[in-house]
């Protein structure tokens, strides 16, 4: 997913990658399968992970607030989730718009969705603090979700693979997110490691926690890549 010292982050400039190549990368992306997770029974023979466009946008939001506020809510108050969803929102729209946001469906329902992006976070602005040393520049993780009836079916898992493929195509070495405190252990099952708190500084002067990750990114074919 996701600001009274905003003026003070500094990030690293990194150049657009090129969307020919994104789109042509994308196109690989459908019919992804899904990573075995033997302890979770799996219902359906086949999820498809495709580009989200603009017009997915208010499906795609829906199935997002719905996601937070079912999975989120033993994990933070219900006036907090509310306030970040109308605040902050579960999406920045340039993400569709980069075309590095990509929305997972079952006979075509939307049942999760993710992205990137080179682009500093739109929440960043809302940081109570700076960032917590040793966060990753540059790529980022965006926005992951997964409707709560299709939750522990390895779906988040196949769309953070699309994800990290994709940042590895376009030339990134590291990925970094923030989770949300209900996501923190996927992301270490993925091998995030933790960076340190994060606080968003919402209205009412309500916060919102989560914790920074950061992961290494290594190319197929590497002697990381085959390691793993």
């Amino acid at each position: 997913m996701s600001g009274a010292h905003a003026q003070a982050l500094h990030y690293s400039l990194v150049p657009q990658p090129d969307k020919d190549h994104i789109r042509c990368r994308q196109a690989r992306l459908r019919a992804l399968p899904i990573p075995n997770q033997p302890e979770v029974a799996i219902m359906s023979n086949r999820i498809d992970i495709g580009p989200a466009r603009r017009s997915d946008r208010d499906e795609l939001r829906a199935m997002q607030a719905l996601s937070f506020r079912v999975l989120g809510a033993p994990f933070y108050d219900e006036p907090v989730i509310e306030t970040f969803i109308a605040d902050i929102g579960t999406m920045d729209d340039n993400l569709l718009d980069d075309g590095t946001y990509f929305k997972a469906t079952e006979d075509g329902r939307i049942v999760g969705c993710g992205g990137w992006s080179w682009r500093t976070p739109g929440y960043v602005a809302r940081m109570a603090a700076d960032p917590p040393p040793g966060r990753a520049t540059g790529a980022t993780v965006r926005s992951v979700y997964v409707h709560p009836d299709c939750a522990r079916r390895g779906i988040a898992r196949a769309l953070m693979s699309a994800i990290e493929a994709e940042m590895v195509a376009a030339g990134f070495g590291a990925a970094s997110l923030t989770a949300t405190l209900s996501g923190i252990p996927l992301y270490r099952r993925l091998g995030y490691a933790s960076g340190g708190p994060v606080a968003l500084r919402l209205a009412g002067e309500r916060l919102f926690v989560g914790l920074a990750m950061s992961k290494p990114l290594a190319r197929a074919g590497s002697p990381e890549a085959l390691a793993a």
